[in-house]
């Protein structure tokens, strides 16, 4: 075994073994009252840990040095074990008295959590690894401890195959990455999640998901017909208690929107003067704050003046410029989740859904998503309109890849058509014009012949 000094150097971080243990101590002179505190390593006292703790010690003095002391130490692995000592404070940090235990598996993810925060959209790592996954491991290793295998058959057998593997799999990726930080020398969930099976999933269909999936979008299958749509806005809309709600149904399918971008529009955001819509931002009821569209972009929305989707704004209350144009009916920002109880009923409190009741009444067959409005609007305008998918996708850009080339080459021609009208409408008017032409030149021609008549 390695010794050190029992002082260390002077000015310096230091690992000294103690118990067959080894700990941290820290220099007096980073401290308010020359307190010189100890941490505990959570490592057996061998060759092997003695140079994962001087590359620790080596970390923790540059960063004193530099002023960029890792004040929840979790940066180290120390994991805040502190030895109790007469000292009470490093500049910043409190000191507690804490076990000496490795690392587990929910401080493991905790620290994964910090790394992958900026790495993904905000929506995302809220709703799946702050909410989903997190629940989950802590859900089981509440349960079952902290043996791997045991998290692993725990998470098959409470949680659906795909939520599991998906689990299991982050799992894995934070344990690499400690390992990567030295923090930890193995990992027992390597490549756990790879044998979970899939098609063994008996999950229930839960008809308050709401899946953000643009891949079927063009799906007739998946999809209410035009006709259905005007059926269910026609209800919305002359049922009390539910009426106010039409505004906001009528604009997705009349726009082909994504949920949030709906009830993060803005009343700025309707251009009344250049006959458009700006689609810049989304709602994530979820964590309650405003973010960038799912393709980061500002897309222009065509609304002609007096056509249908421009009368369905003016008979909304004109709000302030930074107000959501579409709320519920006490003023508060539309939640997904209101919306989605509104559409397919809460069994909890007794509340039928718009859908749920129109399926019972024999006006439709079966039960769509709220989110398929968009999926309707999209089939509608190419398959029953004949509108160019270029067009409909620089409306909607329902592929991230394909909407980015396309926005560019065909988003000023699309502000030329009309949402509201086939897209032969053009042709169609422009025959319209040349026979009204005609017939005014057969008029002037009798008319002038009558005049003659006259004269004569």
């Amino acid at each position: 075994m390695q010794s050190s000094d029992a002082k260390g150097k002077k000015g310096r971080v230091s690992v000294f073994p103690e118990k067959g243990r080894l700990k941290i101590r820290l220099p007096r002179q980073y401290f308010p009252k020359g307190e010189q505190p100890r941490y505990a390593l959570g490592m057996e006292d061998n060759e092997i840990n003695w140079a994962r703790a001087n590359r620790i010690a080596d970390r923790v003095q540059l960063d004193l040095e530099d002023g960029c002391f890792d004040e929840s130490l979790e940066k180290y692995g120390i994991n805040k074990k502190i030895e109790k000592t007469n000292h009470t404070n490093i500049v910043g940090i409190s000191s507690s008295v804490l076990p000496t235990t490795s690392l587990s598996t929910l401080e493991i993810y905790e620290m994964y959590l910090e790394y992958k925060e900026s790495n993904i959209s905000i929506t995302y790592f809220h709703n799946q690894y702050k909410g989903t996954y997190l629940r989950a491991i802590i859900e089981a290793t509440n349960t079952v401890g902290s043996d791997a295998i045991k998290i692993r058959n725990w998470l098959i057998e409470n949680r659906c195959a795909l939520h599991a593997k998906r689990t299991l799999s982050v799992i894995d990726k934070a344990y690499q990455l400690a390992i990567k930080r030295n923090l930890i020398s193995c990992n027992p969930f390597l490549d756990l999640h790879q044998d979970v099976d899939l098609k063994k999933a008996n999950k229930e269909i839960n008809q308050n998901d709401e899946i953000d999936n643009d891949v079927d979008v063009l799906d007739k299958a998946k999809c209410y017909t035009w006709k259905e749509s005007l059926i269910i806005r026609e209800y919305v809309k002359n049922r009390p208690g539910i009426a106010h709600w039409y505004y906001v149904i009528s604009f997705r399918f009349l726009t082909g929107c994504r949920p949030g971008e709906a009830y993060g529009l803005w009343w700025c955001d309707i251009q009344w003067d250049k006959e458009c819509i700006i689609i810049r931002r989304s709602y994530a009821g979820s964590i309650r704050k405003f973010k960038p569209t799912k393709n980061n972009t500002a897309r222009r929305f065509p609304m002609p003046k007096n056509g249908e989707l421009w009368n369905l704004l003016k008979e909304l209350p004109q709000g302030e410029p930074n107000e959501c144009v579409f709320k519920t009916k006490t003023g508060k920002i539309i939640m997904s989740q209101v919306m989605s109880d509104k559409w397919c009923g809460d069994s909890t409190v007794r509340m039928n859904g718009i859908i749920p009741e129109l399926i019972k009444q024999g006006k439709l067959k079966q039960y769509y998503p709220f989110y398929n409005c968009r999926h309707t609007f999209v089939t509608h305008q190419i398959f029953d309109l004949g509108r160019e998918p270029e067009i409909v996708n620089a409306w909607c850009e329902h592929s991230d890849a394909v909407s980015r080339k396309h926005y560019r080459d065909v988003s000023s021609y699309a502000m030329q058509a009309n949402p509201e009208l086939p897209a032969n409408y053009n042709q169609t008017l422009s025959e319209v014009d040349i026979l009204k032409k005609q017939l005014a030149e057969m008029q002037k021609q009798l008319e002038e012949l009558k005049e003659k008549k006259q004269e004569s």
